[in-house]
């Protein structure tokens, strides 16, 4: 009937006149991620007719993109699409492959005769980043003892959400955190760079662990070079070993 010539009619309007071919589209919330590169990857492109975009189609696509935690597209008459991001940050940082590791004064850096390795980042909830032009500067401790072997995103996630809660603290956040080891995932090992010395911790007793750990923090400035590890991950127990 009339009604239904009147809806096809409408609909062959809106999905054909130029009137509401797309002309802008503006990305917001993205810090590392540039706006190309956010078209390219959503298969975005100018003059394509607004109303023939499947947005709900793009707005799980986005989500699809490693350094995307959340975002969402919206239509914005008559002819601009918004595209909100939630980027994930990066926290840490890990090499491919197993290099070994340092020396016994400086444990924290890579052995002279380590190869060099691509190095990737890692997000808040264990996501691996490939790195961006933006994030060239940034100053992320590396994680060790994560391996290739399954399970290893649930590994960097709980290395990843250790380092979030030793950022938080302010004696920890200033002296910056070189490495953390994850060999034995239970008892993590963190090295300082500030102060060259091991730190075991244990993540079942980490908020007791924080604790012991500011008690002793003047102990450790006066005598950090001379401490060869402290482990604090026994219960009502601190052990400073110092260097033989």
């Amino acid at each position: 009937g009339c009604l239904g010539a009147s809806i096809n009619y409408l609909y062959h309007y809106l999905t054909s006149s130029p009137y509401f071919n797309l002309t802008q589209i503006e990305i917001e919330g993205n810090k590392y991620l540039d706006k190309e590169a956010v078209q390219k990857f959503l298969g975005l492109n100018a003059s394509v007719n607004i109303f023939s975009l499947d947005v709900k189609g793009l707005n799980q696509r986005l989500v699809l993109h490693p350094w995307v935690r959340d975002g969402v597209i919206r239509r914005v008459l008559p002819d601009r699409l918004t595209v909100s991001i939630v980027e994930r940050e990066p926290v840490g940082a890990v090499v491919s492959g197993r290099p070994r590791m340092g020396t016994e004064s400086h444990p924290y850096k890579p052995a002279q005769n380590s190869v060099s390795r691509t190095r990737m980042l890692v997000a808040q909830d264990g996501q691996i980043l490939t790195p961006l032009k933006g994030t060239g500067g940034l100053q992320l401790p590396l994680i060790t003892g994560v391996g290739e072997q399954e399970g290893t995103k649930a590994r960097l996630k709980k290395g990843a959400e250790l380092l979030i809660a030793l950022n938080a603290s302010p004696w920890i956040a200033t002296r910056g955190i070189a490495r953390l080891d994850l060999s034995q995932i239970e008892r993590p090992v963190v090295f300082l760079k500030a102060i060259h010395t091991e730190i075991r911790l244990s993540f079942s007793q980490l908020k007791q662990n924080l604790s012991y750990l500011h008690a002793i923090s003047p102990f450790i400035e006066r005598e950090g070079k001379g401490i060869a590890y402290i482990d604090l991950s026994f219960r009502d127990l601190v052990i400073v070993k110092p260097h033989i």
